[in-house]
């Protein structure tokens, strides 16, 4: 059984922890055996916070999980062995450019029978989706994909704890990513009605009581995984504020890396901020043309960083 952290306490504990726990360190122990230089966990999507116990009603947010559906990819093409921690029904690496991904119609469009044998085909010459294809299967062929699905605020949590422990005896050869958008606010488990909230309760006004999240990246980054190069991602609207924000948020939580953006143009620019640096990355007219990803530059970017900090310890 693995211990959890008591800073979890107020979260329901998933009755799969130990299992996803356990896929982890087989997952980094087979990692270890093949010599694979590089682990990168990466979060991904937005988590939902329950209103009651069975989860009927919940608050959520806007996250579709492309950035950490991408920078997976990204990683994978590095030479890194991913674990990838995903919103239920988020965007998924490899299947993103796939018809069914986010339009069950576009799907039906695309798919077509074969008149003589009865079977079912996908009739697209789409490049994307025949590279997507190919590269899920050599990466989870060298079991070098990791995938680790959440829903709950809850889950998300638990399973970011367990990871981190098991990632911890690769030391600074691991990497943290967190562009996961998690929830700033939640209602304690012990503190959730069991059922659903009534229509003829809510009709007359519904108050509840939300609790700040606590902020787990300190303890991510001195205790779960102490070694591990870590970045954190910070989204404001206010462009006036941002800098400063990601540069407290380094003082504050010692994480190695902050990659600040702004809601309206976090897909064509983001500044990678640490203790030591400011760099803007962003896409060129061009770029945007001819439909480049912004991953495709900013994790190369930080690939780098973190090979400096591997050779700062050596």
């Amino acid at each position: 059984m693995m211990e959890t952290d008591s800073i979890l306490d107020s979260f329901n504990k998933p009755k799969t922890l130990n299992e996803v726990h356990s896929k982890a360190v087989q997952f980094v122990t087979n990692c270890q055996k093949a010599e694979t230089k590089k682990l990168v966990l990466v979060t991904s999507g937005g988590t939902s916070v329950p209103l009651e116990k069975n989860r009927v009603r919940h608050l959520d947010n806007f996250s579709t999980g492309w950035r950490g559906s991408a920078s997976a990819e990204e990683f994978l093409k590095a030479e890194y062995a991913v674990i990838f921690l995903y919103r239920k029904n988020s965007f998924f690496p490899f299947t993103r450019h796939l018809p069914c991904e986010n339009s069950n119609e576009r799907l039906l469009q695309c798919l077509q029978i074969d008149k003589e044998s009865g079977k079912v085909y996908l009739e697209n010459d789409d490049e994307k989706i025949k590279n997507g294809i190919r590269d899920y299967q050599a990466y989870t062929s060298k079991n070098l994909f990791l995938p680790i699905q959440f829903v709950t605020l809850d889950e998300y949590l638990h399973f970011l704890h367990a990871l981190c422990l098991a990632m911890k005896p690769l030391k600074s050869k691991a990497m943290v990513y967190l562009p996961a958008a998690v929830s700033d606010f939640y209602v304690p488990y012990k503190e959730l009605p069991e059922h659903k909230i009534q229509s003829e309760i809510a009709a007359k006004g519904l108050t509840i009581n939300l609790q700040p999240v606590p902020k787990l990246i300190r303890h991510l980054t001195k205790n779960w995984v102490d070694c591990a190069f870590v970045i954190s991602f910070k989204l404001e609207t206010d462009a006036t504020i941002l800098q400063q924000k990601a540069v407290d948020s380094l003082k504050k939580y010692g994480q190695h890396v902050v990659v600040a953006n702004i809601l309206k143009t976090k897909s064509q620019q983001v500044t990678v901020i640490s203790e030591q640096m400011s760099s803007v990355i962003e896409l060129s007219q061009d770029d945007i043309k001819n439909r480049v990803e912004i991953e495709s530059k900013l994790v190369p970017f930080l690939t780098g960083l973190h090979d400096s900090y591997l050779s700062t310890i050596k």
